[in-house]
């Protein structure tokens, strides 16, 4: 298929608008880029990639864990442990900085909060543990910055379900 949207690309003629060549120049820094992070990830040694293919026409990126219990097995682990792979391949990709969004949702706890908090804190404590070991073993913790935000607050007193409604 890549090969197919390369031969594609190149079909524009002078006359093809601005727009065009625009979008068609964007997908082939896309697709170079793409070849490149998945070059990168074949020759690092730190990802947990136990077979990636280097065949362009491969597209499903699956991905095996080596080892889930370092991270833990839920998908915030899962999320740091590709931030962490991503950051292993900074020198192929030469980049000095990186910013990475990692979600987690499940903070929305309108009834059975306890319970709620202690497994999101669990989630949590065991990704960034292991994040920030392997950062170390890296010798990079010193340069990784976390930063956490909400988007709104929770009222105080607890509702007829154990749980806390939104904050006004």
């Amino acid at each position: 298929m890549i090969s197919f949207i390369e031969r594609l690309n190149d079909e524009t003629e002078i006359d093809s608008g601005v727009f065009g060549e625009l979008w068609s120049d964007i997908l082939t820094k896309s697709l170079q880029a793409n070849k490149l992070l998945t070059s990168a990830f074949v020759d690092s040694e730190n990802t947990t990639t136990s077979e990636f293919s280097t065949d362009p026409e491969y597209s499903r990126g699956d991905k095996v864990d080596a080892d889930p219990a370092d991270y833990g097995s839920n998908d915030l682990g899962k999320a740091f442990k590709m931030v962490a792979d991503l950051i292993a391949t900074r020198e192929v990709r030469g980049v000095d900085r990186d910013f990475f969004f990692v979600p987690f949702g499940g903070w929305d706890a309108h009834r059975d909060v306890g319970w709620n908090l202690r497994r999101n804190f669990s989630y949590l404590n065991s990704a960034i543990q292991s994040f920030s070991e392997e950062m170390k073993s890296e010798g990079i913790w010193d340069k990784i910055t976390i930063l956490q935000a909400s988007e709104f607050g929770r009222t105080v007193e607890p509702n007829s379900g154990d749980g806390t409604d939104h904050g006004w």
